[in-house]
């Protein structure tokens, strides 16, 4: 499966780039952006936007807060802290060719709908703060 979500990513314009085994970067809307494959089942695909924003950027309760905000609002994506920052995470098993185009094209969408609705949070919390200043 691995292989021909790689052709479908390619034939949608994407830029497939391998940085380690099974993980790969492309780019999407001036998003940096992951496809992860799992080692023991490639039908299983992971997306991510990492890095959006880091811990200490803001207060802790405000990070957990924004977390907890994108993980209940959001449908399909999901934040997870990595490495001491938020990133958002689309999680899918894939278990047919049928379709598959449309499924990755929901992905990307969702994945990239779920990095402008994240920065959005992170705006108004960073202006919400300076304004108490």
């Amino acid at each position: 499966m691995k292989e021909k979500v790689k052709e479908i990513m390619s034939e949608l314009g994407f830029i497939i780039n391998e940085v380690v085994e099974n993980v790969y970067t492309f780019e999407c809307e001036q998003l940096h952006c992951l496809l992860m494959f799992n080692s023991n089942d490639e039908k299983y695909v992971q997306f991510c936007v990492p890095y959006l924003l880091e811990r200490n950027e803001i207060d802790d309760a405000d990070f957990n807060k924004l977390m907890e905000h994108l993980n209940s609002e959001l449908k399909y994506v999901k934040c997870y802290e990595l490495g001491n920052a938020l990133s958002i995470f689309y999680e899918r098993y894939i278990d047919s060719e049928i379709g598959l185009d449309k499924v990755i094209k929901h992905i990307i969408n969702w994945i990239a709908y779920g990095a402008l609705e994240a920065r959005k949070q992170i705006r108004d919390i960073k202006n919400e703060k300076s304004e108490d200043d």
